[in-house]
């Protein structure tokens, strides 16, 4: 599973490679997460945990008029939920963290001279 992660993230690498001569725009997202799960053993009283998303990736237009845009990123996340379970005496809290590749392609369609709504689609790979 190591294997296909480093793979998948050298495919994102590499497939801003024969984009080069595009101007290319780092940048650096992240997040608040809240795990809510709504099931048979949970009770009212079960809050959400409140997780983590902090990831780095490339912006690359694709074409001229700067509306479409290829996006490959990395990104950290961590969720997971805490579970009032009165009937065997406590809480349960679990947490699960992991590492996702994401390759999206976005489209920013412009409203006003400095604003702009993206809408976007992709592929992604975790590894937790």
């Amino acid at each position: 599973m190591n294997m296909r992660l480093l793979l998948l993230s050298l495919l994102c690498v590499l497939s801003a490679y024969p984009l080069k001569g595009q101007e290319m725009n780092p940048f650096v997202k992240g997040g608040l997460t809240i795990g809510l799960f709504d099931g048979t053993a949970a009770s009212d009283e079960d809050v959400g945990h409140v997780g983590l998303n902090v990831g780095a990736g490339v912006r690359i237009p694709i074409n001229k008029s700067k509306k479409l845009f290829l996006e490959p990123a990395l990104v950290f996340i961590s969720k997971g939920n805490v579970y009032d379970v009165s009937q065997a005496g406590g809480k349960v809290t679990f947490s699960l963290w992991y590492l996702e590749a994401q390759f999206d392609f976005i489209y920013r369609c412009s409203v006003g001279k400095h604003w702009c709504i993206p809408f976007g689609t992709g592929l992604y790979g975790a590894y937790a």
